[in-house]
């Protein structure tokens, strides 16, 4: 079936870090593969969204469990009351542990009563993102999936691959927090082989996932890093527009998107992948491709 309508979450920043969320339609410019769209639908950031929290259950996030639990509450005081939140757990397969809800003590008694799995050789990071995805696709509205994870995947080179296809296609903007701690800035003399190699892969999947999909990767060491973190994540989604166009072709190729904010004299303030025209700092938080469907 082709899509319709290419959906796009996006959040802008101005140049004092403050989230703005009184824009207008006629301040957003879409241009597909460098063609201006016409924008088919615009909701504010007022809409209600569901956020899908993915959590790891490995030993390396048992240790830490205390801090990134604690720090949550940051997250959830954030979010809207009508924004619902749904719990997912994974290490060698993915489960979901609380279906949608806006009831904040039971996500809460959930992440209390998350269990941890011994042992990190079976760890499927990248199918529990894709099958996240997966369950989100048909949820209508803003949708957002907040990713709590080393990143560590022991699964083969293909599972990335097929991860970063479902990539391109989604319209969920993810959000990911590197867990580990200590562990993963451990420096080994066999770093090419060991620990710091294996960390320095999930990194740049983690940025990768983000970056795709117009969120933000994060990389906490304490538990005030894991508040701000929490924050800055409730503050883009509930400052986030969601707005979309009717695709020009169904080719099955990868379409850039540019996203642009204008004042009202039509200067452009900013556009993804950049400031553009200004020095005042504005940033658009957007995902900057799409795969279009095959005819």
């Amino acid at each position: 079936m082709q899509a319709e309508l290419v959906f796009l979450q996006v959040s802008v920043e101005d140049g004092h870090g403050v989230f703005r969320g009184d824009l207008d339609r006629s301040q957003f410019r879409i241009f597909d593969n460098g063609t201006l769209q016409e924008l088919a639908f615009f909701d504010s950031v007022d809409t209600p969204a569901r956020v899908a929290v993915l959590l790891e259950t490995s030993p390396a996030v048992y240790l830490i469990q205390s801090q990134h639990i604690a720090a949550a509450y940051a997250l959830l005081d954030g979010l809207s009351p009508d924004d619902q939140i749904a719990l997912t757990t994974y290490d060698w397969s993915v489960r979901v542990a609380l279906d949608f809800t806006s009831d904040r003590n039971a996500v809460i008694r959930a992440l209390d009563g998350t269990q941890y799995f011994l042992g990190m050789g079976n760890l499927n990071f990248y199918d529990a993102v894709n099958s996240t995805l997966a369950w989100l696709r048909p949820t209508r509205g803003k949708k957002a999936l907040v990713v709590l994870s080393t990143g560590l995947d022991s699964s083969s080179e293909s599972r990335w691959n097929a991860l970063q296809t479902e990539l391109e296609k989604t319209d969920v903007s993810a959000f990911t927090v590197a867990l580990g701690g200590a562990i993963r800035n451990f420096k080994s003399k066999k770093a090419a082989q060991g620990p710091q190699a294996s960390f320095q892969r999930a990194d740049v999947a983690l940025r990768e996932i983000a970056k795709t999909t117009g969120g933000q990767s994060y990389f906490p060491a304490t538990l005030d890093d894991f508040v701000k973190a929490y924050r800055e994540i409730s503050a883009h989604l509930s400052h986030q527009y969601l707005m979309a166009y009717i695709p020009l072709s169904h080719d099955g190729r990868l379409h850039s998107i540019e996203v642009q904010v204008v004042n009202a004299q039509g200067r452009v303030l900013a556009a993804t992948g950049g400031v553009t025209g200004s020095a005042n700092g504005f940033r658009i938080f957007s995902r900057q491709s799409y795969l279009s469907p095959d005819k």
